[in-house]
């Protein structure tokens, strides 16, 4: 029940909510929680009371955390039950891709892809998620670079450059053209 003064939903629904989105995007580990603090400026101390569930982050906090987590953003859409909203993300997201209430109706896992291609690389596990963001854009034919990650995901040039390497070292991308005014491309 909501109380008599203000709008505020119950800590604990609002605390879960966001405790299972970021856990199951980042995971439980101390890079999870370096990582939100960069998103949200916020302290260690409150990141890991968002990922403990014990607190949900300010309203300031969430947009923060919603312009760096489509998984939060997915998960807030399905906790406000706006189905049509959550459709129409994961159909923009995806393309092909289905919402979890249509595959439980089906009666497949909502977690489980039907086919997962090789190298498919939003469901690679091996790619952390700057890379996936990366070879997604490079796929959409965007010309972007260690600069773009690290305005993107804040962080160093240097920690983008070592991203694009992996990527390069395992062959899923390739750079083409010169040096100068050549740009990565999908092999």
């Amino acid at each position: 029940m909501l109380p008599k003064k203000g709008r505020v939903l119950p800590a604990t629904d609002y605390a879960d909510v966001i405790a299972f989105a970021l856990r199951g995007e980042l995971g439980e580990s101390h890079r999870a929680v370096k990582t939100v603090m960069r998103w949200t400026g916020a302290s260690e101390r409150a990141v890991k009371n968002w990922l403990s569930g014990v607190s949900g982050p300010s309203g300031a906090h969430l947009v923060r955390i919603l312009r760096y987590s489509d998984g939060a953003l997915e998960t807030l859409l399905a906790a406000s039950r706006r189905i049509d909203l959550l459709d129409a993300f994961i159909a923009m997201r995806g393309g092909a891709a289905e919402s979890v209430r249509s595959r439980a109706a089906l009666g497949l896992s909502p977690d489980v892809p039907d086919h997962v291609p090789d190298r498919d690389p939003e469901n690679d596990p091996d790619l952390n998620a700057r890379q996936r963001w990366f070879v997604a854009a490079v796929a959409d034919g965007k010309r972007v670079g260690a600069r773009a990650i690290a305005i993107r995901f804040t962080v160093s040039e240097k920690t983008a450059k070592r991203d694009i390497a992996a990527l390069k070292a395992d062959r899923r991308i390739d750079f083409a053209g010169s040096r100068r005014r050549g740009c990565y491309v999908l092999p």
